[in-house]
């Protein structure tokens, strides 16, 4: 009987051990700017401070808090916010890598193919990589690890 209750006792560890990998992932969506703001997110290293605009919507993000590795989309509604963060990107020539640590949501349905890349470097010198749905007016980020 003991050796049952061992053999339970480990195969129930080993699960636990199994799952504890999905707890580090973490996704959220707000509605808007203000819903992010209230519930603590100000972009949080997932894209620039400054790219923080009023007129954010549909934010969704999915991180692996253990090794970094995040993707965010999001919508701008207003013309003159969506021009200063469209004007503050420079074309660059990085392709977007599939996270190794979790699975593509549903809601990045970002078309590699015919989609643009576009880099940002902040005042510390980090680089965020983009890629904009011109007509939709939405902008998907990540990080990775290479």
């Amino acid at each position: 009987m003991k050796q049952n209750n061992y053999k339970i006792g480990l195969i129930l560890l080993i699960g636990i051990f199994m799952n504890s990998c999905n707890l580090d992932i973490i996704e959220n969506q707000y509605s808007d700017y203000d819903n992010a703001i209230k519930n603590g997110f100000n972009g949080n290293g997932y894209i620039p401070v400054e790219f923080m605009k009023k007129s954010m919507q549909d934010i969704r993000t999915i991180l692996n808090i253990d090794i970094n590795e995040a993707l965010i989309k999001f919508k701008i509604s207003n013309t003159k916010e969506w021009n200063d963060l469209i004007n503050a990107l420079e074309k660059c020539d990085i392709k977007f890598i599939e996270p190794k640590s979790f699975t593509i949501p549903d809601w990045w349905d970002l078309k590699t193919k015919n989609s643009t890349t576009y880099c940002y470097s902040d005042k510390s010198g980090k680089i965020f990589h983009f890629s904009i749905n011109l007509e939709s007016k939405t902008i998907y980020s990540w990080n990775h690890l290479e």
